[in-house]
C-alpha cells in the first residue's frame, strides 16, 4: 500500500488515536513516563556533554512515544 494514499493515512491516524488512548488509562505506563522525565531532569542538572542528554532523550522518545 502507498504509505501517501489516503487510506494509508486514515489507517495511521485511526490506530496511533487508539494507542494514545490505551496508554493515557495505563496508569502503570503513566508512571514510568513520568519517572523517565524526572531522570532526564536530573541529568541536565548534571551539565553533561550535549550528546549524552540527545542519547537519552532520544531513548526515552522511542520507548515512550506516546509521553
Amino acid at each position: 500500500m502507498d504509505k501517501d494514499s489516503v487510506l494509508y493515512l486514515l489507517m495511521d491516524m485511526r490506530v496511533n488515536g487508539v494507542l494514545d488512548r490505551i496508554l493515557e488509562k495505563d496508569e502503570e505506563y503513566q508512571e514510568i513516563a513520568r519517572k523517565s522525565w524526572g531522570y532526564l531532569d536530573r541529568l541536565e542538572a548534571m551539565d553533561l556533554p550535549n550528546i549524552h542528554l540527545q542519547i537519552f532523550q532520544l531513548i526515552q522518545t522511542l520507548a515512550y512515544p506516546f509521553a
